[in-house]
């Protein structure tokens, strides 16, 4: 059952929602369960009405920088945003079930996901000094479970690039699937952006934030 409110739920609404997604299956086709793993087969999606959003940021240099925007996402740093937002304590491993609790206008809701895998690349711990320095990457997605308004994947990674620099990605394939959301597409889409903007804003200031030697905001 998709939670909808007029007031922010609440702590104990948050935890009926998830204990209601823990005996729930995924709203979207099993062979899709994973599928934000293959990027150029996520863009395929489109010629079968799904919507694809993506991002993709800089958001730092070196490894504090990794470090930081790597703690941002184990801590739903990137989803911390007012008016979107998942309990701090909840888990990041495959298995995991959260509840996403958001705001469109006047309407507040709280949508049950479950963790579909969870991918980290480690460098190589002996490394010859001339060898190129190896990518370092830390990624984790969640899919719709029956009771959300929407149905997809979407998947948050940051990554070291040899270069050094740090990157922050989004990506999405999703669909409207309440009623509410099918009427309101719209402004269904204005808040999938909205979100995207922020979150990457987020996890920048968050990473600005402790590689100048001060805690990110809450």
């Amino acid at each position: 059952m998709v939670h909808l409110s007029l007031w922010r739920p609440s702590p104990a609404d948050e935890r009926r929602v998830k204990q209601e997604g823990s005996r729930s299956s995924w709203n979207y086709a099993r062979d899709l369960v994973g599928k934000t793993r293959e990027p150029a087969a996520v863009q395929a999606l489109a010629k079968q009405g799904w919507i694809i959003d993506s991002v993709s940021v800089k958001v730092g240099e070196g490894e504090k920088a990794y470090k930081a925007a790597r703690a941002c996402l184990q801590r739903w740093g990137h989803f911390q945003l007012g008016w979107s937002n998942v309990d701090p304590h909840t888990g990041v491993s495959e298995g995991t079930v959260l509840a996403v609790t958001s705001k469109t206008l006047f309407l507040w809701n709280c949508n049950p996901l479950r963790i579909v895998y969870n991918q980290q690349q480690e460098p190589p711990k002996l490394r010859l000094p001339w060898a190129p320095r190896p990518a370092q990457s830390f990624r984790f997605a969640h899919g719709c479970l029956d009771g959300h308004m929407l149905t997809g994947e979407e998947s948050f990674s940051v990554e070291m690039r040899p270069d050094g620099s740090v990157w922050y990605d989004i990506l999405t394939f999703s669909r409207p699937l309440h009623p509410l959301a099918v009427g309101f597409f719209p402004l269904t889409r204005f808040f999938q952006h909205k979100f995207g903007q922020e979150s990457a804003s987020a996890m920048a200031r968050a990473v600005r934030e402790q590689t100048a030697g001060t805690a990110p905001s809450k």
